[in-house]
């Protein structure tokens, strides 16, 4: 190649990384001021935050560098690996060939090994151990969570949420600057049959002091929401109707959202926020 025209492809390739550079801090710009406009929106109601982004639960390592969070994040995307998740977080000390109840014998060991890769389990014998004695994957789904309302949705999100003097009491899974409103999060690692009525009035009872313009209950599963969960938001709250979006994705009164995890949940996320704008 002439060096001419190696230099003008390299002035090229230089112009456009400077486009991109100022595209991401465009983008950073506007996350970060997301984020502002998040806090602003709970200091109006006079909510203040004394607990929010809680590591000590997660199954990553206190301190893990960014690039392990990163893989993990990605490989979370995927639904068999929570699934995975959750029997080597039952058992504790685990042989990754034989979590294969949700997927085949090489995707077992390929997790064992990234598990192992960004330190979230250790060798012991011929079988693995979490680093961390994490008693449920909730915690890593609500950070998940939080991310995916980040990366996929361009919403700054906080998760494991405590507020100073508030009744309803308990954790805000997640917390989100969703299309200029406040959004709220609810999320389930475990399946429908073991969730009870007094969650769902739980939920409800801190959407109500939140105030969120919509809110949705995420059920980490691609089990029928109809049979276990929409009865039990009829019970918890029977003067609110519960109607049918798509598939099993539910609409609960004006702007709460029933979401399980069928065919991602990003994306589930994506269809209730256009119905609530549509409706709007």
């Amino acid at each position: 190649m002439a060096p001419e025209r190696r230099e003008r492809m390299d002035d090229a390739c230089l112009k456009a990384l400077r486009r991109i550079e100022a595209r991401v801090a465009r983008l950073e710009q506007a996350v970060l001021g997301g984020g502002d406009l998040l806090r602003a929106a709970l200091n109006e109601r006079g909510l203040k935050v004394y607990r929010c982004n809680p590591t000590d639960r997660l199954l990553l390592p206190e301190g893990a560098p960014d690039e392990a969070q990163e893989r993990l994040y990605a490989l979370l995307n995927r639904y068999s690996f929570r699934l995975y998740l959750r029997d080597a977080i039952r058992l504790g000390l685990f042989r990754p060939e034989e979590l294969t109840r949700f997927c085949s014998r090489a995707a077992a060991l390929r997790y064992g090994r990234f598990l192992e890769s960004i330190g979230a389990a250790t060798p012991e014998g011929d079988a693995l151990r979490l680093t961390r004695p994490v008693s449920s994957l909730g915690p890593t789904l609500e950070w998940y969570v939080a991310r995916l309302f980040e990366r996929e949705l361009l919403a700054p999100a906080i998760y494991g949420v405590k507020f100073r003097g508030l009744e309803a009491g308990g954790d805000f899974d997640v917390i989100a600057w969703l299309a200029g409103e406040l959004a709220y999060a609810e999320v389930k690692s475990s399946p429908p049959k073991g969730i009870e009525v007094a969650e769902v009035s739980a939920f409800l009872r801190r959407r109500e002091h939140l105030c969120p313009a919509l809110s949705f209950f995420i059920v980490d599963t691609e089990l029928r929401m109809k049979d276990k969960i929409v009865p039990l938001f009829e019970a918890a709250a029977p003067h609110q109707p519960v109607v049918r979006l798509h598939a099993e994705l539910f609409r609960a009164g004006i702007a709460t959202y029933i979401v399980n995890s069928r065919r991602g949940i990003a994306a589930n996320i994506r269809r209730c926020l256009l119905e609530w704008r549509r409706r709007r």
